[in-house]
């Protein structure tokens, strides 16, 4: 995305690394994201139990947002509706990983909008004690008296006495934080996560600093760009923010714990020395006795030392140190001098191997994702080679077909020709694998259908239609499973998109209502899917020209409405701007009249939008210039002189962009010759050379070009060139041009060759 600088796990634990050597460690920013996973619901969910259970609050908020909501609720309602969610909750991975990099010096500040006490559980489950604030009670903020590490509850606590849930208290609150804010920043690195900052005063603090120093990362468990007040507010150009997509609590800090060397915690990995660790804490104390004074604490280290002798024997040492490098996730060193003997006796051993070798393929997948060439092939093929092998010891490991089927599948997608279809049908044979040991694994469905997608797309014809309408049937078993899958929902409407685009007719008007209808069902479970708007609006618009009439303006409309709803949600999505001016465009030529003039210039606006964002879109400033180009032959006079002017104006900008742009040599070259028409005498004459230097560029981009040989021809009868012209109609028709009999019988360019005999032998030929 243009202006955002992404990041990845990796970057960050490097970062981490360094501010810890320089003795600063990071301050987190956590909110509902990294609790959920705990049990906890998110604002939403609040919302959804109060409209259940308050039904008469719900009604009155003025907006059905989580503080609106809760602001109607009594304060004992409130409490009573937080305690029982939290008392239920289990403490997370998230939360533990961040004790972890607490514990080994990563992390020194904690700043939660949460009310829960799960990261102060799970710095406890791994012996680390931070100091413990609660902002919402207390507002004496003295920073010189700061321990190394402290977590800080910026709304209150499940146990506090002040829970902040309004946008009135918190609005109200928020200024008692920025002392804190900016104590927490300086020298350190900012990482936030689970926290989505929309309508949050807290968030003011982050977009109130003019540079992050040591970068601030913005992480966000969804694969996609970033919303527009992250855009406008925080992730800018020039203020030291990076952006983390695709990434939950829970993965995002296991991972960042692993790659620092501090994970699994010591309760995971040495169970009994985690114990032996927590006795170190206890002070002793001798148990008067009849037999004599009794040391309790010495007692218990006896237990333990005698436990973990019981439990040790050599190929509980080898699972042992299998299990520890899974943990740690080095999973090349778990598979490493394991003998296939070992692995014959011990199927928790089998299983373990199994999920190292399955490992080792989505890492080598991952690297990919982001190679090309040699580099591809070499990770694509050890992939599937350690997809093999975890195959080899765990066959009814559904994941493992589902993955080597999008190994496959990705092999295709870069291969092409009977290759290509080759690899697409053994993926299809992989879902299928991973579909009969597990039925409902609706991602394996979803994974088939995209496959099937892309082979299509890659095949053509009535194959194609056929695959696209199997496609969709996988999309279908997709939603059976998991109706609220909106990918899924999504990629049917692309496929039904694609294959009206393939069929035609009657049948394409209403696959392309079919799958708007997908679009739809997508947009109603994430509202803010900007892909599904914007493609909702490419199919109507191809409806629309499918349809014609008083009904294709109609549609056009409606197409239009899509995209800005798509443009509402990301304003710098300049392929939504570019395909409104070309259905915009696509209108104006349906309607006709001052309409029509009117929807050309509207067209315009739009392209320029686009370019505004991406000033080197050489579509979009050639079909600007078309877009002109018809205005000024709707328009006609000085004006229409005016506008072909322009129209020139954004050809040669395209071409500047992409001097290879055979379309745009073409259309410019196409604007002077009805300069020619409009003019006189030697501006005519003028006219009429800058179009053949034009066309004869564009015919040097492709030799075999059929409306460029045919402008050609047109320019030579106006020139009454009759020799050039019968040339270049002659090669025109051999290719042959499309819709020759009807330009022909019409194009008043021939009048002046009409009736010769050769002209009319071309004419009757057809």
């Amino acid at each position: 995305m243009s202006g955002v600088a992404n990041t990845s796990v990796e970057e960050i634990a490097d970062c981490m690394r360094a501010r810890k050597r320089a003795n600063q460690a990071c301050s987190l920013l956590i909110g509902a994201g990294c609790s959920v996973s705990a049990g906890i619901p998110l604002a939403n969910g609040f919302v959804s139990r109060i409209q259940k259970e308050h039904g008469a609050a719900y009604r009155r908020a003025k907006t059905k947002h989580y503080p609106d909501v809760m602001a109607e609720l009594g304060d004992g309602y409130r409490r009573d509706l937080v305690a029982e969610a939290i008392d239920k909750a289990h403490i997370n991975w998230a939360h533990i990983a961040i004790a972890q990099l607490m514990k080994h010096g990563y992390v020194s500040r904690v700043l939660t909008t949460n009310f829960d006490p799960l990261v102060v559980r799970a710095c406890a489950m791994v012996g680390e004690f931070p100091a413990v604030y609660d902002f919402a009670a207390s507002q004496n903020f003295h920073p010189e008296y700061l321990p190394e590490k402290a977590v800080f509850y910026l709304h209150g606590q499940r146990d506090g006495f002040i829970l902040l849930h309004t946008e009135e208290d918190v609005r109200r609150h928020s200024a008692n934080l920025a002392p804190l804010f900016r104590e927490a920043g300086q020298g350190r690195m900012w990482l936030v996560a689970g926290y989505s900052g929309e309508n949050d005063p807290v968030f003011t603090h982050l977009e109130a600093v003019e540079h992050f120093r040591y970068n601030l990362t913005w992480a966000r468990y969804e694969d996609e760009d970033p919303p527009p007040h992250l855009t406008q507010k925080l992730l800018k150009p020039g203020k030291g923010t990076l952006y983390l997509r695709g990434y939950d609590a829970d993965r995002l800090f296991v991972e960042l714990a692993q790659r620092l060397d501090c994970f699994p915690p010591d309760f995971i990995s040495a169970p009994f020395q985690h114990l032996r660790n927590t006795l170190d804490r206890v002070g002793p104390f001798q148990l008067p006795h009849k037999a004599g004074p009794l040391d309790i604490v010495q007692e218990a280290r006896k237990r333990i030392d005698h436990a973990e002798t019981v439990v040790r024997s050599a190929a509980d040492a080898t699972r042992d140190r299998v299990l520890q490098a899974i943990l740690r996730a080095d999973y090349a060193d778990a598979v490493r001098d394991v003998t296939d003997g070992a692995i014959a006796e011990d199927a928790e051993l089998r299983g373990l191997m199994a999920t190292a070798h399955f490992m080792l393929g989505v890492n080598a997948q991952q690297r990919g994702e982001s190679a090309t060439g040699k580099e591809f092939e070499r990770a694509i093929s050890t992939a599937i080679e350690q997809y093999q092998r975890c195959l080899a010891l765990k066959p009814d490991k559904h994941e493992a077909w589902n993955n080597w089927g999008n190994a496959l599948a990705d092999q295709a997608k870069t291969t092409g020709g009977d290759d290509a279809r080759t690899l697409f049908d053994v993926a299809g044979q992989k879902y299928a694998e991973a579909i009969a040991i597990k039925p409902d694994d609706h991602e394996a469905w979803y994974n088939w259908g995209i496959a099937l997608f892309h082979q299509a797309k890659a095949t053509g014809g009535d194959d194609a239609r056929t695959l696209f309408d199997m496609a969709g049937q996988k999309y279908a078993k997709a939603i059976a499973i998991k109706p609220d899958f909106h990918e899924a929902w999504y990629n049917w409407g692309n496929a039904l998109f694609h294959q009206a685009r393939a069929t035609g007719g009657d049948d394409a008007r209403t696959l392309f209502d079919v799958a708007g209808q997908k679009y739809a069902k997508a947009i109603a479970i994430k509202p803010d899917k900007h892909e599904a708007w914007y493609n909702w609006g490419n199919a109507l618009a191809d409806q629309a020209k499918a349809t014609g009439g008083d009904d294709a303006r109609t549609l056009f409309d409606v197409a239009g409405q899509k995209f800005a709803e798509a443009i509402a949600i990301k304003p710098d999505f300049h392929e939504a701007w570019y395909n409104w001016g070309v259905a915009l465009s696509d209108q104006a030529k349906a309607t006709g009249g001052d309409d029509a003039r009117t929807l050309f210039d509207v067209a315009g606006q739009k392209y320029a939008e686009a370019i505004a964002i991406k000033p080197d879109k050489h579509e979009a400033w050639n079909n600007w210039g078309n877009a002109l180009f018809h205005q000024a032959k709707a328009t006609g006079g000085d004006d229409a002189r005016t506008l072909f002017g322009l129209a020139a104006q954004k050809y040669a900008e395209a071409i500047a962009i992409k001097p290879n742009c055979h379309e745009a040599w073409n259309n410019w070259g196409f604007a002077f010759l009805y300069l020619a028409n409009i003019t006189s005498g030697t501006e005519a004459a003028q006219n009429l050379a800058e179009t053949d230097a034009r066309y004869r560029r564009a015919l040097s981009l492709t030799p075999n070009a059929p409306n460029t040989l045919y402008n050609l021809a047109c320019l030579h009868s106006l020139r009454r060139n009759e020799s050039a012209c019968r040339m270049w109609l002659t090669r025109c028709l051999a290719i042959p041009h499309p819709n020759a009999k009807r330009l022909l019988s019409s194009d008043s360019d021939f009048d002046s060759l009409r009736d010769t005999p050769w002209f009319q032998g071309l004419l009757a030929a057809l």
